[in-house]
């Protein structure tokens, strides 16, 4: 399992809420545009073939952030935590 953030930027309204709703299925919400998920890597696949599907490449930006568990172990978090800094190892599907 792998953590990876997922940071876009849609002109489009109808896309880049599709990208929204799919990315909450994948992992959690730090900011408006930015997903913070861990997955294996089968799941990374799916979400990178369902992303491909939505996206134009011509107009959309999606970057993925791959980070080993050491390095994302040493991340450093002000203010309000979100339920994936809180409760450590998460699962998503």
């Amino acid at each position: 399992m792998q953590t990876i953030l997922v940071a876009y930027d849609i002109p489009d309204d109808d896309r880049r809420q599709k990208i929204a709703g799919l990315l909450e299925d994948y992992g959690i919400r730090l900011q408006k545009s930015l997903f913070a998920c861990r997955l294996f890597p089968s799941a990374r696949e799916s979400l990178m073939l369902a992303l491909e599907q939505i996206m134009d490449p011509e107009a959309d930006s999606v970057r993925l952030y791959p980070f080993c568990e050491r390095c994302w172990k040493r991340r450093i978090v002000w203010g309000k935590k979100s339920v994936l800094e809180e409760c450590g190892p998460v699962l998503f599907l």
